[in-house]
């Protein structure tokens, strides 16, 4: 969303932006680049696992 000076609001639909399934994959993909784990802490605290 964005507004303008003139009070106008304007509302665009992301195209790249994934549902929170899509996120989670995504964050896991990115996670295995890195070649690490979240710790049980972790995942407790950003997965509610």
């Amino acid at each position: 969303m964005s507004a303008g000076t003139d009070g106008t609001l304007r509302s665009y639909q992301c195209e790249l932006c994934p549902t929170l399934p899509g996120l989670v994959a995504l964050a896991e993909a990115r996670l295995r680049n890195t070649k690490r784990t979240l710790s049980s802490a972790e995942r407790e605290r950003y997965l509610r696992d």
